[in-house]
């Protein structure tokens, strides 16, 4: 555990409960950590991942506890509900609310909250929002229980706004949050194909049923039959870790996309990257023409809940994105101008909006054009983590 010294004339302290910091599907949750600059984070997690060499928040993280301190965190965790060494974190570093990453976090951490009577925001992101409580009913009655405790709940646009409504979350106590990034890391480049160029795809995604990629490599194989010279690179695996259901359905999922390369002999085609650190996936970008993530609502009910962050990325990056209309995927990609959506399971469609742009190559360069300028007004972690800060403040200011 790392502590931080009190001084009351520090900015006030918020801490983020968070399973792990961080996943690499989940950088997003350290840019808005990184973007705060009038509140001091501090890290209630049970693991540490992808830390290197940088700078990051102090922290408690379980496993890393001396062996009596993890003893003790079972007990109080088993009595009280939480890990007594969360509650000394936020006593010692005098926090004025918690922000839990995920709803299935936040009505974990509803314990702690009634122990330190701070105010609790917390952020849905998908899966938390739309598989749970579909495959778990149970899910219905705990977050009736986060729903009344909480004092805010954040979204990443207006469908996710009333995916939470309809599971019973009081309208005035929900708030459009966009996911950030860091715009310094995705300069400008105008996309351009040389005619005697393969069409370079880009799809970076977890191998789930909710990304698609079934349909990115049907849309690929009915290029290849239409003898288009292209290339797909693909970043990304199936999970290995976590829930279990979730990793059977992830590896379920990887075997039938495997299938499917074999199946229209398209190995040639296709480069599996596998999972790759975040600067990779930045690079990739770069290297690319089309930023292709036909999103689908999964047979479990799962969905993106809002959009991908990937999407926001490669729009900033000046990439021309191809998705559908799914979730709040259209505030992202705006159809026509910024990219082009497409129903979802519809690999005909996909296909042509491919084709479209490939023998347009003005309107690949002015839809990344677009694309850059709308990321930058709308998704910039700077403006957005100013924009939570004034939403911490507002709680801070009437928590209940």
């Amino acid at each position: 555990m790392k502590n931080i010294e009190i001084n009351r004339s520090e900015p006030p302290v918020v801490a983020h409960r968070v399973h792990e910091y961080y996943e690499l599907s989940s950088n997003w949750i350290h840019t808005q950590v990184q973007h705060l600059t009038r509140y001091h984070p501090i890290i209630l997690t049970e693991k540490t991942a992808n830390l290197g060499d940088h700078e990051f928040p102090e922290y408690c993280a379980l496993e890393e506890c001396p062996r009596v301190e993890r003893w003790m965190n079972w007990i109080s965790g088993r009595i009280v509900g939480y890990p007594a060494s969360f509650s000394r974190m936020i006593r010692q570093n005098n926090a004025q609310l918690l922000h839990a990453h995920f709803g299935f976090t936040g009505y974990r951490v509803l314990p702690l909250v009634k122990r330190t009577r701070l105010p609790l925001i917390t952020s849905f992101y998908g899966v938390d929002a739309s598989k749970l409580p579909k495959k778990y009913p149970i899910w219905g009655k705990y977050y009736g229980d986060l729903f009344q405790y909480g004092t805010r709940f954040l979204v990443e646009g207006h469908h996710m706004g009333r995916q939470l409504m309809h599971l019973g979350c009081p309208e005035h106590k929900i708030s459009v949050q966009h996911l950030g990034i860091d715009l310094a890391r995705y300069p400008l480049k105008p996309r351009q194909r040389q005619k005697d160029q393969p069409l370079k795809i880009l799809a970076a995604a977890r191998f789930t049923e909710k990304k698609g990629l079934l349909y990115v490599i049907e849309a690929l194989a009915k290029l290849v039959g239409k003898h288009v010279k292209t290339q797909l690179t693909i970043i990304g695996d199936a999970a290995s870790d976590g829930d279990p259901g979730y990793v059977e359905e992830s590896q379920a999922t990887k075997q039938l996309i495997m299938n499917a390369i074999r199946k229209n002999g398209l190995a040639d085609k296709i480069t599996l990257l596998g999972l790759q650190p975040y600067d990779v996936l930045v690079k990739a970008y770069y290297d690319h023409h089309v930023f292709l993530s036909p999103s689908v609502q999964a047979e479990s009910g799962d969905n993106e809940g809002g959009a991908p962050v990937t999407l926001i990325e490669a729009g900033a990056s000046g990439m021309p994105v191809i998705a559908t209309h799914h979730c709040d995927i259209p505030e992202v990609i705006q159809n026509g101008v910024t990219g082009m959506l497409a129903p979802e399971r519809d690999s005909d469609a996909l296909v042509e909006c491919l084709l479209t742009l490939m023998n347009n190559p003005q309107q690949m360069l002015d839809m990344g054009m677009a694309a850059h300028k709308h990321i930058t007004k709308e998704y910039d972690a700077k403006i957005q983590g100013s924009h939570l800060e004034e939403i911490y403040d507002e709680v801070v200011r009437d928590p209940f």
